[in-house]
């Protein structure tokens, strides 16, 4: 978990926020965790922790595959458990994170369907039984649709959704639907 984390964070984290963003760890096994990852030389840095750039590209070219296999599956394992946009991290992070995460995530996706069947197929998941959208599922789909080149939002429902983490900034929401949803960090 941490190294996904770290991975998609992409620039140096401290502790305490580390902690908060892990929460299934204790004080305790976070210590003990980074500093198993130290002495592997996984992570580097006192106060602030960053990966190395070798391993930072390995995690996240791992994520990137891991939710493209999810999104090919409709199975969101990995699409649930993190957000591939931190929507309210700076605006250096967010544009990495669009890039590494957003962009190729959909460039493959586009090269394995083509943009209408990628499309449709990101829509589908948003479709799914309300107990497989948890987590970040439903906003890094949001995240991934606004992507596409001439996908507009215009007249879709996203009612009864759990939306963390979707970057609703710029886009023209209008006739979309939201009720009974849970926007959150949005």
């Amino acid at each position: 978990d941490v190294m996904y984390w770290l991975s998609i964070y992409h620039h140096p984290l401290y502790i305490f926020e580390l902690k908060d963003i892990v929460g299934n760890l204790s004080g305790d096994q976070l210590l003990m965790t980074i500093n198993n990852l130290k002495i592997r030389f996984f992570v580097e840095g006192e106060g602030m922790l960053a990966q190395t750039p070798m391993i930072r590209s390995f995690f996240a070219k791992r994520l990137i595959d891991k939710v493209n296999q999810e999104i090919i599956d409709s199975s969101p394992d990995f699409l649930a458990r993190y957000p591939l946009l931190i929507t309210h991290a700076k605006a250096r992070v967010r544009k990495d994170q669009n890039k590494i995460f957003l962009q190729s995530i959909i460039a493959k996706l586009k090269s394995y369907w083509g943009f209408s069947q990628a499309q449709e197929k990101l829509e589908s998941i948003l479709k799914l039984p309300k107990n497989r959208l948890a987590g970040y599922t439903a906003g890094n789909i949001i995240n991934l649709l606004r992507q596409l080149e001439y996908y507009h939002f215009e007249d879709q429902v996203f009612s009864d959704l759990m939306i963390k983490n979707a970057d609703f900034r710029g886009i023209y929401l209008l006739n979309v639907f939201f009720s009974g949803s849970e926007l959150s960090n949005c």
